[in-house]
């Protein structure tokens, strides 16, 4: 089959505006400046986290002392490199190790952010007097990360689960969260964007879940919490009309009467309806807060969705031009019971039913044969890896590096924080480039701190629809830089910085804000 265009990056053709609770960047595009996180009111959401400059004679100390520290550095023989300024909010990061783009080692360099996007990276950077300036010395600065595969729904169940697989994890749903209502959905996403946001990511791909079925109140909830938070985010709805004991073959018929009853009573609602939600949301929440959040369409496990409503829910991403996304052959369970539905895997099928594609993200991919890996690569389908929760679920070990090999974008993801205890990015990024090596003891194989870095940052945009626009502290890319310390590490974190440094300073600018905290600060 011929490969779907993805409109993805571009503005769609529907041109509703959002309505509800939702703020915009109106009054703030571009802005950049340190912000911390306090306790206090948001429109009439008391308790809730938001946040607040610190105060004016602090800031102004603070630039003095960095505006004095530039100055003794171009004394010191570096030569400033000019950049076309356009006017907006400009956030200068001094001093720093830069990863930049491609497998070069870190090197000293500012980089100059104006309004969405980076102008310029390297030495002896100027910038107007008004700009905000960042000191990022003893800092290595690295694209801000990109977690292509989490829950938002999951964050207020942190810890619950443990030695247990997949399904039965997936049995628990309905006594974790059903019937949530839309401020605890909002409360749970941001809770877990806050935490990405600490710990260096600043995108990410959520798979939030809403039982028995999303409703638009639900839908503005998660995507006003990104919004609030200042996260980029592809917000997708995970859907299916068939439920969970329907997809494992027998399980339906092996439950007893009276509890057969019982499943029935939390039956989702109708496809049909099922995808109009979505649709609305679509419509009024799609590029919410100057295009940073945003919506994509997710049938959340393949058998346990009818073949019409795969078909509605891929004309529905085609006709607004959005992205996909599903778990993939996540558990042994999933890949038989696939094989035993529609006599052929779940990749192959997914293939002929017209799934495959640009705009495809298949989550976990964990039970792919030769055969669907080269399907994968050969429709530019993408991949996103969870190694944490493929742990903890005892789902298995994803080939990675056989996916690599073949073409296949791969990209990281944490998964939701209920099979994997957490928002982490950095501990994702250590756990793929280990887990690889478990898998096989065939060292040329074994995942690089390059490749688990690229995953995690250009691996990512791609799976996002973003392309070359984000996962890249380059000049024209979008604001989208973390800055982690050099000095202090794990004792158990690799030798190259990509792979390890967990407890440290942080800071992390995304589109709209950027945040800093120092080690007496943020909790580890």
């Amino acid at each position: 089959m011929g490969r779907r265009q993805c409109r993805r990056g571009r503005p769609h053709r529907h041109e509703a505006q959002p309505r509800g609770h939702l703020r915009g960047d109106e009054g703030r595009v571009g802005s950049v400046q340190e912000v911390h996180l306090r306790r206090g009111g948001d429109e009439g959401r008391p308790g809730l986290l938001r946040a607040e400059p610190p105060p004016l004679d602090d800031r102004a100390a603070q630039q003095r002392a960095q505006v004095q520290a530039g100055a003794r550095r171009r004394r010191g023989g570096h030569q400033p490199v000019r950049a076309e300024i356009t006017g907006a909010a400009v956030l200068l990061i001094t001093d720093g190790q830069v990863l930049a783009a491609g497998d070069a080692p870190p090197a000293p360099a500012d980089v100059l952010v104006d309004g969405d996007r980076i102008v310029a990276v390297g030495p002896g950077l100027t910038a107007p007097p008004d700009a905000t300036r960042l000191d990022a010395t003893g800092k290595l600065v690295v694209p801000g990360l990109i977690n292509a595969h989490t829950h938002a729904h999951n964050n207020l169940i942190k810890g619950v689960a443990d030695s247990v697989t997949l399904e039965p994890f997936l049995n628990t749903g309905p006594a974790m969260y059903l019937g949530r209502t839309p401020e605890e959905q909002y409360l749970s996403a941001l809770l877990g964007a806050v935490e990405m946001v600490k710990t260096g990511c600043t995108s990410a791909y959520d798979l939030f879940m809403a039982l028995p079925s999303p409703s638009i109140e639900s839908v503005e909830a998660v995507v006003r919490a990104y919004a609030d938070a200042g996260v980029r985010a592809l917000v997708a709805p995970a859907v299916a009309d068939l439920l969970f004991y329907e997809w494992v073959p027998g399980l339906m018929d092996a439950l007893p009467d009276d509890l057969r009853k019982e499943v029935e009573r939390r039956r989702p609602a109708s496809g049909p309806d099922i995808l109009k939600v979505v649709r609305e949301g679509l419509l009024r929440f799609h590029d919410t807060a100057g295009g940073r959040v945003r919506l994509a369409v997710a049938p959340t496990i393949p058998a346990q969705c009818t073949d019409d409503f795969l078909l509605a829910s891929r004309r529905l991403a085609d006709e607004f031009g959005v992205g996909l996304h599903t778990h993939l052959a996540e558990s042994k369970v999933q890949a038989l019971s696939g094989r035993r539905r529609y006599g052929r895997s779940l990749t192959r099928h997914l293939h002929d039913v017209g799934i495959l594609g640009p705009c495809f993200t298949a989550a976990h991919a964990v039970w792919l044969d030769a055969d669907d890996i080269a399907l994968m690569a050969d429709t530019g389908s993408s991949v996103a890896h969870n190694p944490a929760s493929n742990m903890k679920v005892a789902s298995g070990i994803a080939p990675v590096a056989e996916m690599l090999a073949r073409g296949v974008n791969v990209a990281l993801g944490t998964d939701g924080s209920g099979a994997s205890d957490n928002q982490n990015m950095f501990e994702a990024l250590r756990f793929a480039a280990l887990l690889s090596k478990v898998r096989s003891p065939d060292y040329p194989g074994w995942l690089t701190a390059e490749q688990t870095l690229r995953m995690a940052t250009t691996g990512g945009a791609h799976a996002l629809g973003l392309g070359d626009r984000l996962g890249q502290v380059a000049r024209t890319s979008t604001r989208s830089i973390s800055a982690r310390s050099t000095t202090r590490r794990d004792s158990s974190s690799s030798a190259k910085p990509v792979a390890g440094s967990r407890r440290c300073w942080w800071a992390a600018a995304s589109s709209s804000r950027a945040a800093a905290s120092s080690p007496s600060t943020r909790p580890s």
